[in-house]
């Protein structure tokens, strides 16, 4: 694989992991709110370095 393809991976794994913490209701809404936030910074990165 390609290191840009690693990296793109990486990335959406991050996503993933942000995304699934933001709904994970057993953690404290201050950290779903903040998980919540990064997901959709990560969103729009991916969304622009990818067009």
């Amino acid at each position: 694989m390609a290191k840009s393809d690693e990296e793109l991976l990486q990335q959406i794994s991050q996503l993933g992991a942000a995304v699934n913490a933001a709904r994970d209701e057993s953690l404290d809404p201050e950290l779903r709110a903040l998980a919540d936030h990064t997901a959709q910074e990560a969103a729009g990165r991916l969304s622009e370095e990818n067009q």
